[in-house]
């Protein structure tokens, strides 16, 4: 008898958990919604935080944060450095339309700031071969001064080129 009810038990949990899930995906919605929102905050800690959970539900789900591609790619122009790299960042990790996200990353390789360049590489790597046209770019970010920013150019080459780990 006990196993029978353990068995029950089980589908009840199971039920319960297919009956949220929908609740869980609206909420997710709600969330990028809300992100989207701080990447515009005054608090540059807020906006990096914002791009960096952006780029941890896209990492899951990619259609929920297909919104948030041009917001993430606006924050590219960030006055906070750690913005823009945590943007960079993110639009790696989100599946972008490569069409939209591969000219501002190429861009991005030029910035001031080494952790910017250095993420820009990085996600443009995480593109892969979709971002064939950066190369150029990143055949001259290869010759950075910044050790780091060098050596992911090379790796993003590398995965662009289908000859790297993703």
């Amino acid at each position: 008898m006990k196993s029978g009810m353990k068995v029950f038990t089980g589908i009840g949990v199971g039920l319960i958990f297919i009956a949220l899930a929908p609740l869980a995906k609206a909420d997710k919605k709600q969330d990028v919604a809300r992100l989207m929102k701080e990447l515009h905050a005054k608090d540059a800690k807020t906006r990096i935080t914002a791009a960096e959970e952006l780029g941890h539900i896209g990492q899951v789900k990619k259609s929920l944060t297909e919104p948030a591609v041009p917001a993430l790619i606006d924050a590219l122009h960030d006055s906070d450095a750690g913005v823009r790299k945590a943007a960079a960042n993110s639009l790696g990790k989100v599946d972008p339309d490569v069409k939209l996200a591969v000219p501002p990353l190429t861009d991005a390789l030029k910035d001031k700031a080494s952790p910017v360049r250095q993420a820009a590489a990085g996600a443009l790597g995480l593109i892969g071969p979709d971002a064939k046209e950066a190369i150029p770019a990143l055949r001259d970010a290869q010759k950075d001064s910044d050790r780091p920013v060098s050596r992911a150019a090379n790796m993003a080459i590398q995965r662009i080129m289908g000859r790297g780990k993703k």
